[in-house]
């Protein structure tokens, strides 16, 4: 109210100076504000302009073929793809898995030492060493027989010296087994 009591003319200056001291106070805090957007986004900005330079990077080097990375990578991935071939062919052959678990399947009370596979010239045949200890004839000449029947190709041999003791009998089996 007391600036009622001034003349109009300084009334008016002093709501120019008032309007002038707002709009400083004003762009004052627009540019505050800019500023922290800017520093804000520089971070990102920066990350930006590197991505760019990589991608560029990669761009020209792809071009030349001339880096020793990209050289690597292509005899990595070169190496990849022939072992990958490689292991296709592999796909369909029968799995060895398989006649172990039959063999392990059809021990019955036979204790198994060791059991050693070869695969015979065709893909189908397997030649098997197995080798433990039977606690008598009878579960020996069974566990053969079980092993003769997992296939019906399937050849047993079994020397007879090692039927000569009747109890705790050593063995060492010869089966030439057909994969399925």
């Amino acid at each position: 109210m007391i600036h009622t009591l001034l003349p109009v003319s300084a009334r008016k200056a002093l709501l120019r100076e008032y309007r002038m001291r707002a709009a400083v106070v004003f762009l004052s805090l627009l540019s505050v504000s800019g500023l922290i957007g800017v520093v804000a986004l520089f971070p990102t900005f920066l990350r930006v302009q590197q991505e760019r330079a990589l991608q560029e990077n990669i761009s020209t080097n792809s071009k030349k073929n001339d880096d020793p990375t990209i050289q690597k990578i292509q005899q990595s991935l070169s190496l990849s793809s022939s072992l990958l071939s490689a292991l296709s062919d592999k796909l369909d052959q029968p799995k060895l898995s398989v006649l172990v678990s039959d063999i392990i399947g059809a021990r019955g009370n036979v204790s198994l030492a060791t059991l050693g596979i070869t695969r015979v010239g065709t893909t189908t045949a397997a030649s098997v060493n197995i080798g433990g200890v039977a606690p008598d004839r009878e579960s020996l000449l069974a566990f053969k027989s079980r092993l003769e029947l997992m296939a019906p190709d399937n050849r047993v041999e079994l020397p007879v010296s090692q039927l000569a003791t009747s109890r705790n009998i050593p063995f060492s089996i010869q089966l030439t087994a057909h994969l399925k």
